[in-house]
């Protein structure tokens, strides 16, 4: 299930830089083990990088889905994947199609791919890393009148 986020949350994440979204991807899907991505008729949707590449589309919320879900992508729908499912299945999947992973990416910001076994790596070294115990009460709330700036 997705962890609650405001709408100013929402648009504050958004408007981070590709490697700070990336971060952020990367704590929230090894915290929440589970990720998001879209799909049309039954097939994840494929996005092409700048160098014309094919990537999946990962986001660590359903809602962050809804910035490219528009035009050509209006009827695809936020998809969850399990983590563990994504470790073992989409990344192994991808890598021997030779997929990248568009992380995070949003509106204007395509965001950087990254390889599935850099990805993999990178997660996996996430999870072997103890965090510290934490709590939705440790996270402080943004205002709902809470204006980022630039």
């Amino acid at each position: 299930m997705a962890f609650p986020i405001s709408k100013a949350q929402r648009e504050h994440v958004s408007k981070l830089t590709a490697p700070e979204r990336h971060f952020y991807f990367i704590d929230k899907v090894t915290d929440r083990k589970e990720l998001w991505t879209l799909k049309s008729s039954n097939e994840l949707l494929l996005f092409k990088d700048a160098e014309g590449k094919l990537c999946i589309p990962v986001w660590p919320h359903p809602d962050f889905t809804q910035a490219l879900a528009k035009g050509d992508f209006r009827k695809a729908v936020a998809t969850r994947i399990d983590l563990g499912t994504f470790l073992s299945n989409t990344l192994t999947s991808c890598a021997q199609q030779d997929l990248n992973i568009l992380v995070f990416p949003v509106s204007s910001k395509l965001g950087a791919p990254v390889s599935a076994e850099a990805l993999r790596s990178e997660i996996n070294d996430a999870l072997a890393t103890e965090k510290p115990t934490r709590s939705i009460l440790d996270i402080p709330e943004l205002p709902e009148d809470f204006i980022p700036q630039p």
